[in-house]
C-alpha cells in the first residue's frame, strides 16, 4: 500500500477544512484515502465534495461504484455519476462515457 502523501499535521488541517465544507480538502482526502485503499473514507469525502458539485469527485465516485471499492459494485450508479460529470463538462467523464457508448454499440 502506498504511503500517505500528507504529514499528520497536514492531515489534521485537511480534515478540519473538509469538515468545515472546503471542497478541495474533501476531494483531496477522498483521493488520498482511495490511494491508501481506505475506500469507505474515500467514498465519504468524495460524496461530500460531490454534493457541492465537484465534478472530479463525482467522476471518482463513478469509478468507485464501477469497481465496487467501498461500496457495492453498481454499474448503474457508476453510469449515473459518469453522466452527471460528463453533462457538466468534466472532460475525463466525457471521454469515458464515449468509450462506454462505443463499446455498447460494438456489441
Amino acid at each position: 500500500m502506498k504511503e500517505p502523501e500528507m504529514t499528520d499535521k497536514e492531515l489534521e488541517i485537511s480534515l478540519e477544512l473538509a469538515k468545515g465544507g472546503e471542497v478541495l480538502a474533501q476531494r483531496n482526502l477522498g483521493h488520498m484515502y482511495s490511494i491508501e485503499g481506505d475506500y469507505e473514507n474515500a467514498h465519504y469525502w468524495l460524496t461530500e465534495a460531490g454534493k457541492q458539485g465537484d465534478l472530479e469527485s463525482i467522476y471518482a465516485l463513478a469509478v468507485l461504484y464501477k469497481l465496487g471499492h467501498g461500496v457495492p459494485k453498481n454499474i448503474e450508479m457508476s453510469f449515473t455519476f459518469l453522466q452527471i460529470a460528463a453533462t457538466n463538462g468534466y472532460p475525463q467523464a466525457q471521454q469515458t462515457l464515449k468509450e462506454w457508448e462505443d463499446a455498447a454499440n460494438n456489441n
